[in-house]
């Protein structure tokens, strides 16, 4: 049984075109990522402490995925090591990456708070005329009782 079919908003609900919608939603990451890694690139080719950066996330980076590799595979991967150069370049790349992932993931954060917040409001709302809708119930049954049995006839009161 599909559960995912059940989840609302899913992008699995819509079939081919969820997958359609998470990979033109990499796509535009990826577009969008390029032109702030170049900056971040001239950036680190201005400033030797940026760069010595760059170069220390990218290593790391490449320590870890080489760790992976041994977990996954059970053996020691062959990896050459990183060129000043290409340290400095992956981790210019990483950097925006992580930029755009930062704004995005603050911009869907933004959003869900947004939307939490006026859901509340409009819980409030609602019960509020709940709340009025009882107190006008309340006073028909309280005008309806001084009306007596007979209620009120024509307009005037009995």
């Amino acid at each position: 049984r599909d559960l995912t079919m059940r989840v609302p908003g899913s992008l699995w609900r819509q079939g081919s075109t969820g997958m359609l919608r998470l990979k033109l939603a990499h796509f535009v990451f990826d577009k969008v990522s390029e032109p702030i890694s170049k900056g971040v690139e001239r950036i680190a080719a201005r400033s030797a402490t940026f760069e010595a950066g760059c170069r220390a996330v990218a290593r790391a980076y490449d320590r870890h995925a080489a760790k992976q590799h041994v977990r996954l595979f059970g053996e020691e991967a062959e990896l050459p090591e990183l060129t000043d150069a290409q340290a400095t370049k992956l981790g210019a790349e990483m950097l925006g990456e992580g930029f755009v992932w930062c704004v995005g993931f603050s911009t869907f954060l933004y959003q869900v708070l947004t939307e939490a917040r006026a859901e509340r409001a409009q819980a409030q709302r609602l019960a509020d005329c709940e709340e009025a809708v009882g107190a006008l119930r309340a006073e028909v049954r309280r005008l309806e009782a001084l009306a007596g049995p007979g209620g009120l006839r024509g307009g005037e009161a009995a």
